[in-house]
């Protein structure tokens, strides 16, 4: 038997850990405690350590996750089947004690048949005002984009328009230039003749 030096309790020789060939002072769990709270309080210098443990030992670290997923698996399904009896458990509550809302959720149509063009539109209408109502600050942003586009294509068509019209004074001026080249031409001959 053996007094801890940090709690004063006598515990067994067998609870306090071995240094180097000699027994320590303090008691397993009093190391484990001091190390747990020496943990919460440097909390990002044991995340670094195990970030450069775990680029250090790849191989190590995916063993042993492939080992923890493996023993979990059932405690997991357990765990998920379990959530999903008390998600719809407490749906059937709220059902229970909301009659309108289950109501709202079935919801049995007059006459099981299908809509109308004009009824689908009249729908679609109500829909689309529904959504501009909620999100309007999308609504404006899709129509700035949109205008945006138009006027971006507007002046490539206006580029396009200028670009024609250019190539078209262009080639008037060539056909002007070579008719003026003919005339000079002919001239010049004639008052050679003379």
């Amino acid at each position: 038997m053996k007094t801890c030096v940090k709690c004063g309790v006598e515990k067994p020789i067998e609870e306090f850990g071995k240094n180097k060939g000699y027994v320590n002072g303090t008691c397993k769990s009093c190391i484990n405690i001091r190390s747990k709270e020496w943990k919460e309080n440097n909390r990002e210098k044991v995340r670094e350590q195990q970030r450069e443990c775990r680029k250090k030992y790849p191989e190590k670290y995916k063993k042993i996750s492939k080992e923890n997923y493996s023993k979990n698996n059932e405690k997991r399904s357990r765990k998920t089947a379990l959530n999903r009896v008390v998600k719809r458990l407490s749906q059937v509550l709220f059902l229970k004690e909301n009659p309108k809302e289950l109501e709202k959720i079935i919801k049995v149509p007059k006459y099981n048949r299908p809509l109308t063009p004009e009824e689908r539109k009249a729908r679609d209408k109500i829909y689309q005002q529904r959504y501009r109502a909620k999100n309007k600050e999308k609504v404006q942003e899709g129509k700035r984009l949109e205008w945006e586009k138009k006027s971006e294509q507007k002046k490539k068509e206006k580029n396009e328009y200028n670009k024609m019209k250019y190539r078209e004074m262009v080639a008037k001026k060539k056909m002007d230039q070579a008719e003026f080249n003919v005339l000079l031409a002919e001239t010049m001959r004639e008052l050679q003749l003379n």
